[in-house]
């Protein structure tokens, strides 16, 4: 495998399509390999914090700053970012490899060591700032509002995700790509007569530096009201034809289309509140138990987040199943409102070779992790669709 991965860098040995898709499943195989690993230490990290005496590392950073700062909106601000960088740190090392080593072990990554440390600075403060936001508003929700704080926080929580998701275009991305509109009037022009087809109303069609950070390519339709645009990595822009790129962007467009946007939102309204109220029942079972002095008491958080990070694991086969469901309804959009299977083909095919997508995963794996049909399926939507054709 090592060798063939080598051979990928000499033009002159170029892999064959079976030598790749080894490759693809190397690189999955590794990928859900750390996932299972993160996910063990991620635990482990929360089960040591809290145990031992005096409630355990957790109770005790919390009973030091209580000492020192009196005030409850400092006091959570000071454990947030205490264990926000203590996370990391420990897990530097997971991460570097991950998103540096293993991603030029493949031959995806165009980023320094410098340029990923940046993006990773970058990263820290964004999930600092938005902790810190999520983290007060919910511990002041749990010291005013008794038992019913679950149900306020996870209104806040929806509202919260809400805004993010049409801030995010014009406040998040922008961290961390140059963002301009698409220098090719014919293209621009055929996106927006797609997206005008769909009832969109775009602000532009943008271009992303994705080829500061790696070789993959993609695209995206984001934004809601007013910040709704089209944004084409630079990657895709390189290698993939005008068709192609259109069928990709009618994917997207088929979201809003059947607005799986709100649907997704109405999902995560459910799974919000079932999370909440069970982290709820879990902080009045163990806080006295484990030594805290009531459930708004910051010391108790990995109490929280152990139930929360468990209510994601059990549900996130059922998340992913339904957004498999939404996946293939925009592909059927895109093959219906383009007319152009053959394109669509190509194009999953190129995706699958540029971004080292495994075509046919393991079906447990592929039913637990996998948030998209496989890019087989997808392709064979597609033929479907053109024997249909044949015959009308």
């Amino acid at each position: 495998m090592e060798d063939i991965i080598q051979n990928s860098l000499n033009p002159q040995a170029e892999p064959t399509k079976e030598e790749r898709q080894k490759i693809a499943k190397e690189y999955s195989s590794v990928h859900n390999q750390l996932f299972l690993l993160d996910t063990i230490l991620t635990f482990m990290g929360l089960v040591m914090i809290i145990v031992g005496g005096n409630s355990g590392i957790s109770g005790r950073i919390s009973t030091a700053l209580s000492i020192h700062i009196p005030n409850n909106w400092l006091l959570v601000a000071g454990y947030v970012v205490i264990i926000n960088t203590a996370y990391c740190i420990l897990f530097l090392p997971f991460n570097f490899y991950e998103g540096y080593t293993l991603e030029h072990k493949f031959k995806l990554s165009n980023q320094t060591i410098g340029a990923w440390a940046k993006d990773k600075l970058k990263s820290f403060g964004v999930s600092l700032v938005l902790s810190l936001i999520i983290m007060e508003v919910t511990y002041w929700l749990l010291r005013v509002s008794g038992g019913s704080w679950w149900i306020w926080a996870g209104c806040l929580w929806i509202l919260f995700s809400i805004v993010l998701t049409h801030l995010a275009p014009i406040l998040l991305m922008p961290i961390f790509f140059k963002i301009t509109p698409l220098d090719n009037n014919e293209l621009s022009e055929r996106l927006k007569n797609l997206a005008q087809k769909t009832g969109a109303n775009i602000l532009g069609v943008f271009e992303m530096d994705l080829s500061k950070k790696t070789k993959k390519a993609n695209a995206a339709f984001t934004g809601i009201g007013n910040t709704k645009r089209i944004l084409l990595a630079d990657t895709l822009l390189q290698k993939f034809s005008h068709e192609e790129i259109e069928v990709i962007l009618a994917h997207e467009l088929g979201h809003y289309y059947y607005s799986h946007l709100w649907k997704l939102l109405t999902f995560g309204v459910v799974s919000t509140f079932a999370g909440l109220a069970l982290c709820n029942v879990a902080l009045n079972h163990f806080v006295s138990t484990l030594g805290f002095t009531s459930i708004a008491d910051i010391g108790a958080f990995p109490v929280f987040a152990i139930v929360l990070f468990f209510f994601m694991l059990i549900t996130l086969p059922i998340n992913n199943t339904f957004s498999r469901h939404l996946e293939k309804q925009a592909d059927a959009f895109a093959l219906d409102t383009t007319r152009k299977p053959e394109a669509f083909i190509s194009s999953m095919n190129k995706l699958a070779e540029q971004n080292l997508a495994d075509t046919n995963p393991n079906p447990i794996i592929h039913f637990i992790l996998h948030s998209h049909p496989s890019i087989s399926e997808r392709i064979k939507m597609a033929e479907i669709f053109i024997s249909k054709r044949k015959f009308l």
